[in-house]
């Protein structure tokens, strides 16, 4: 699986499955990991390659699904002793961003990363997708905000990658300065739908010989 991955991820497009690849490669050894529903979940469970080193992972489900991500992260953050990193959607963001203000207040060492697809990228797997087009304006809700600009809001630093070889620096070095900062990588969900549908079709798992005979 790992050497299938790496294979895959070695000249992979910019899109949801790589920054939740190379989020979890980035993660220093004892870390925390905070994973926002729908698909940020979904590709951390497909596309997280396996560690030598702990890594606690932790999730939730609000009552609409993503709400207060931002502010559990934070929580997380303030009890782990560690590096602690937040993966989300957009729209989870978008649902929780006064949460950012706990950074100052709480003084916490958290990583946030956000990846705009824009929108809701998980009905794009379900059948109401073909349904034009009132699927773009009531399923996906892309929020269309500037996070650059909602990040000075609450004086957060703030960076953006748009390559693997960028998102890994900006990880390296938001895990080594205190405070809460924000990554932003905007990808295209028709991309993303296409490579995590491609390379999950031409996964073969090992098979294991059975004893006997």
């Amino acid at each position: 699986c790992s050497d299938y991955l790496a294979d895959c991820f070695e000249n992979a497009p910019m899109v949801d499955a790589t920054v939740a690849h190379e989020l979890v490669r980035a993660m220093p050894p004892s870390g925390a990991l905070m994973v926002s529903s729908s698909m940020p979940l979904r590709e951390l469970e497909a596309f997280g390659v396996p560690r030598g080193e702990p890594l606690a992972v932790f999730c939730n489900r609000g009552l609409n699904g993503i709400d207060g991500v931002v502010s559990t992260a934070a929580g997380v953050s303030v009890a782990h002793d560690g590096a602690t990193a937040l993966l989300i959607g957009a729209v989870a963001l978008a649902h929780d961003l006064g949460a950012l203000q706990l950074g100052q207040r709480l003084q916490t060492k958290l990583t946030i990363v956000v990846v705009d697809n824009g929108g809701g990228a998980i009905f794009d797997h379900l059948p109401v997708a073909g349904m034009q087009p009132m699927f773009a304006r009531h399923f996906t809700t892309e929020p269309g905000l500037n996070w650059e600009a909602a990040a000075g809001l609450f004086n957060i630093e703030v960076s953006t990658a748009t390559t693997r070889a960028e998102l890994s620096l900006a990880l390296r070095q938001s895990f080594d300065t205190p405070g809460m900062k924000l990554i932003v990588v905007r990808t295209d969900r028709e991309e993303a739908k296409a490579f995590r549908d491609e390379t999950l079709a031409n996964f073969r798992p090992l098979k294991t010989e059975q004893a006997g005979g």
